[in-house]
């Protein structure tokens, strides 16, 4: 492998990690609730013009981290776009660290910063369609042990 090669490697999985952390403290941190409701388009924003675009901007970042992405698109209530997300985790490597994501992602929907997500299940419209089948593909991803 050239030096270059291993740059760039080293330079994403850097990345990788910088939004992996920064998605569990937006997710799970009090002091971003603010944060959290501008994502979800219950808030002006000062610097985009609407949850749409402060959503795309983030987007593009996210995807490098396949479960980050899906937080994401949990957080800023884009159900449909998630459930299109999990049939290609089958087309990623799911090596014993982002199965370890994908079980504190289970972990952060059972926190305070997904209430408002788990009162969602108990409506009966299309989203809230796209956001069971969502939450049913993730259980279906993760290994049948003690460990999950």
């Amino acid at each position: 492998m050239s030096l270059e090669n291993q740059v760039i490697l080293t330079d994403l999985g850097f990345a990788q990690n910088l939004i992996e952390t920064l998605t569990i403290t937006l997710s799970a941190n009090p002091l971003y609730e603010d944060f959290r409701a501008k994502l979800k388009g219950k808030e002006p924003t000062k610097f985009v013009s609407s949850k749409e675009e402060l959503f795309e901007t983030l987007y593009k970042t996210w995807c490098i981290s396949p479960v980050a992405t899906l937080t994401l698109c949990l957080l800023s209530r884009n159900f449909e776009l998630a459930y299109n997300l999990i049939p290609r985790f089958t087309m990623v490597d799911l090596d014993l660290t982002r199965l370890m994501q994908l079980g504190n992602l289970v972990q952060l929907l059972e926190s305070p910063s997904f209430t408002n997500l788990r009162i969602e299940l108990m409506r009966q419209d299309r989203q809230t369609q796209y956001l069971l089948k969502t939450l049913q593909g993730i259980l279906m991803i993760l290994p049948l042990s003690k460990a999950f």
